[in-house]
């Protein structure tokens, strides 16, 4: 009998996220810090200048905001995290189309979020609402 309530804890008991997603949210954040960091440093220089934010820019920080909590969703296993952090890498491709960012962020941010995807399918329902 002892062994049969041993069995139904261990089912209950979600699993690890694994290595893979686990090191993805880790350079992932920091990706999303180093952005922050940059953008803040080239906004602080505009309006020190007296110059208005360029919309581009503007909508890259209130995306990096929404990514750094759709991470902490992720990290938590919540599925908002995942829909918050897909609307913003939209928004961030439409801010880089906007402005001065080439093909090759836009495309790696597509593939970042594809990777995601993929690794969270076989989990998906371990996630929380």
């Amino acid at each position: 009998m002892g062994s049969s309530v041993v069995d139904v804890v261990e089912e209950k008991a979600p699993a690890g996220r694994g290595v893979a997603l686990t090191l993805w949210l880790l350079c992932y954040s920091a990706a999303v810090l180093a952005v922050g960091i940059v953008l803040a440093v080239h906004a602080a220089g505009e309006l020190g200048e007296g110059r208005m934010l360029p919309v581009p820019v503007v909508l890259g920080v209130v995306a990096l905001l929404g990514e750094a909590a759709a991470l902490t969703g992720l990290w938590l296993w919540r599925r908002w995290g995942v829909s918050l952090l897909t609307g913003c890498v939209v928004v961030q491709v439409v801010a880089g189309l906007m402005g001065e960012v080439g093909g090759g962020v836009i495309a790696a941010r597509i593939v970042l979020t594809c990777g995601l995807v993929f690794m969270l399918i076989p989990r998906w329902d371990r996630l929380r609402n």
